[in-house]
Formats: C-alpha cells, sequence, structure tokens
C-alpha cells in the first residue's frame, strides 16, 4: 500500500512538473510574439497568392490555435494532401501569432500551402471563398498572411492598428496636436477672463503657457513615433493588392464600423474589415488615376 501511495505522489508530482514546463514554454513562446512579428512586418518580402480556401480552422483570441492544430482538428480530411506538417505549422504559428481578446487566429490551405494569420472577426471566411492574400514566406515553412481580400464583395482584412499611411499618422498626429492646442488656447483664455487678483502672475503665466506647448508636444511625437512603423507596414500591404500612391491611400473610412455600423452583426469587432472596392475608387478619383 505504502509503496503504490509513493507511486501515486510520484506520478501526480511528475505531472504537475511537465505542466508548470508546459506553461513556462508557452509563456516564453508568447513573450516573443510582438517582436518577431515586428521584424516580419520591417523585413520580409511581401507577395500575393490568389485561390479558394481549401481548408480552415479559426480560434478566438483566447484560445490556443495551437493545441487545436496539434490535437488535429484542422488536419481532418486534409492530412492526406499535407501529412507530416502539423508540428511545423504549430511551432511556426508559436512565434508569430499574437493573443487577444479582440482578434482571432486562423491557420488555412490555399493552393495547397498552409497559412497562418491574426484579424479580427475571420468567421465570415468561408471554406471555398475565391481571396486574395498578402503574404510573407516564414522560416518554419507556412506563410505569413497579412491581409485577406476576398474577391466576390471585395472586403479587405487586415490586422490590428494597420488603417493608416506613414502619412496618414502624421496627419492624425497633427489633429491630435492641435485638439491640445485648443484646450490650451480655453485654458489660459479662461484665465485671462479672471480678476485681476485671482489671475496669476506674469512670469508664472508663461511658465504654464510654455510647459503646456512643450508637454503637447511631447506627447504628439511620441504618440505618432511609437505607431510610424504601422504606417509602413500598411503601405507594404496596398502596394501589394496593386494600389497607386499607396503613400496616399485611405482606406479607414471604409470600415465596415463606419460604413455599415447599424446593420453590420458585431459591428465594433469589424473595425478592421474593409470596403477595399470603394476606398480605391475614391484614391482614384481623388488622384485623377486611371
Amino acid at each position: 500500500m505504502r509503496r503504490a501511495r509513493r507511486t501515486s505522489k510520484s506520478a501526480t508530482t511528475e505531472k504537475r512538473n511537465l505542466s508548470k514546463e508546459k506553461k513556462q514554454q508557452t509563456g516564453s513562446l508568447h513573450s516573443k510574439l510582438r517582436g518577431i512579428t515586428m521584424n516580419m512586418q520591417q523585413e520580409a518580402q511581401f507577395f500575393v497568392v490568389e485561390g479558394t480556401i481549401q481548408a480552415m480552422q479559426i480560434s478566438s483570441g483566447s484560445v490556443n490555435l495551437i493545441e487545436d492544430i496539434q490535437n488535429g482538428a484542422f488536419w481532418t480530411g486534409v492530412a492526406a494532401g499535407v501529412g507530416g506538417e502539423a508540428g511545423v505549422l504549430a511551432n511556426s504559428a508559436s512565434l508569430t501569432l499574437y493573443d487577444g481578446e479582440e482578434v482571432e487566429h486562423m491557420a488555412l490551405l490555399i493552393n495547397d500551402r498552409l497559412a497562418i494569420g491574426t484579424f479580427e472577426w475571420l468567421r465570415d471566411l468561408m471554406i471555398d471563398d475565391d481571396v486574395k492574400l498578402v503574404v510573407s514566406e516564414t522560416d518554419a515553412g507556412p506563410l505569413f498572411v497579412h491581409a485577406i481580400l476576398r474577391k466576390n464583395d471585395q472586403l479587405l482584412w487586415t490586422p490590428l492598428c494597420v488603417n493608416h499611411t506613414r502619412r496618414g499618422w502624421m496627419l492624425h498626429g497633427v489633429k491630435l496636436g492641435s485638439t491640445g492646442l485648443l484646450g490650451m488656447i480655453l485654458m489660459f483664455g479662461s484665465i485671462f477672463v479672471l480678476d485681476e487678483k485671482s489671475r496669476p502672475d506674469g512670469p508664472w503665466l508663461l511658465f504654464g503657457i510654455f510647459f503646456t506647448i512643450a508637454l503637447i508636444s511631447f506627447v504628439v511625437f511620441m504618440s505618432t513615433a511609437s505607431v510610424i512603423h504601422q504606417g509602413d507596414y500598411a503601405e507594404k500591404i496596398f502596394r501589394a493588392l496593386g494600389v497607386p500612391k499607396a503613400d496616399r491611400f485611405q482606406i479607414k473610412p471604409y470600415s465596415i464600423f463606419n460604413l455599415h455600423f447599424e446593420h453590420a452583426e458585431e459591428p465594433f469587432k469589424k473595425n478592421h474589415i474593409y470596403q477595399f472596392s470603394d476606398a480605391l475608387y475614391a484614391h482614384k478619383l481623388k488622384f485623377n488615376l486611371p
């Protein structure tokens, strides 16, 4: 009996240790995700793959797509054509996908090639949809998807925060700074209408004005500098899709969230799904492009 209890305790301890090791490995992998994805955005060569979706597995942001792949959910009915690559895809997914409640992960098969990516509200995509993917190669083998354009309705999926070019983010910073300056004018303007007794002395007033201007400038600079790489990322996607003058392309006004807020299902989850054909038409009309 004692030996049986000792064996049971040792087995339980081993299971706990294995579970801890697995959690540590998963945590260390996810801690590398954003840095690796950033390198892919900056260094990878983007190209387009066109075809129909042959198979697809989608997991919500709070569910681990890697476990679904390893458990075989994605490979049911597909393994005969791409057998032996489940481990490769799982390893690649662990290094390139990032987690979050607002996103969904996908693994799909197109032209007998495996591809992975992270987007909003992927459940609108279906098997047999005719799509154009903006992708790049990964060291592990599967393609990494940067954008999805469904041909029949021209809906475009992009990653989170990829909705401005570099010029767009700069204009966003200018608008942010202008709002701050307007607030400063209103604040100090109200000071001048106060009684002379309540009004601060000249040196202190000047110090307050200059300090506020410096603070606004710093906030605008830091907020723009932290996202300017996303503008470069967006331009690479638009160029791959054949958009002329991609650095001037404006896609954000044509999101499902902005266009069909009242009628769309879960509109708050469709802020990065766009009506690409409408945006491209307006862009060409604005710049008189063929």
